[in-house]
């Protein structure tokens, strides 16, 4: 695998309600975090995924394929979002969704939109530090 600079990872994990599963993820990921296997603390967020509105986790795209990808923790998702800069110049990032299966889905440009567009003009969003972004 290639590694990739500047590249992050957006997904849910499977059975995020329960609270013993999401903390046994949530814990493996800390631990993760305190060894110093991770690029960066994973940010947490909440996603709006073809109807549903679930909690999600944004890592390192390196990480994430070193540490999760083929963990039980997400056998059963389908997709995953993955950000990276349009080109080597700039900080502006585009989505592409990843799914299981092998297939790329490219959905645009990644950009901030407000509170009122994310509820109202998009199938999906991301909500991350306060803020909702989607790809366009």
């Amino acid at each position: 695998m290639t590694k990739l600079i500047n590249n992050h990872v957006i997904f849910s994990f499977d059975n995020p309600y329960q609270i013993h599963s999401a903390a046994k993820f949530y814990r493996y990921l800390d631990t993760l975090s305190a060894m110093g296997y991770l690029a960066y603390t994973p940010k947490l967020g909440k996603g709006y995924y073809k109807g549903e509105i679930e909690p999600c986790v944004m890592v390192d795209y390196n990480d994430f394929f070193k540490h999760v990808k083929d963990s039980s923790f997400v056998a059963n998702q389908e997709s995953f979002l993955i950000l990276n800069p349009r080109n080597p110049r700039t900080i502006a990032m585009q989505g592409t969704l990843l799914y299981a299966k092998g297939y790329e889905d490219y959905l645009g440009d990644w950009k901030e939109v407000s509170h009122m567009e994310a509820m109202t003009l998009y199938e999906g969003w991301t909500y991350l530090d306060g803020k909702y972004f989607t790809c366009v």
